[in-house]
């Protein structure tokens, strides 16, 4: 979990965020949904996933290219 919610330099955001699009919290902080406000949740994520894993993506590219050109082989 530390792993998970630790900020990536390379990516610039946290693996969990990255999967499940929010911060994470303990399940104690967790609050109800209703059933509607959750489906509309899950449709928001199918959507803005795809953005924010293409994002990490060039992130990783970009990070990739420097430290190829920091140390060179």
């Amino acid at each position: 979990m530390a792993y998970n919610t630790s900020q990536q330099n390379s990516i610039k955001m946290t693996l969990y965020f990255l999967m499940y699009d929010r911060i994470a919290r303990l399940p104690i902080e967790g609050e109800v949904l209703s059933r509607s406000i959750l489906l509309n949740r899950i449709i928001t994520l199918i959507h803005k996933l795809l953005l924010f894993r293409e994002s990490a993506r060039i992130d990783i590219k970009k990070a990739q290219k420097k430290m190829k050109q920091n140390y060179p082989v």
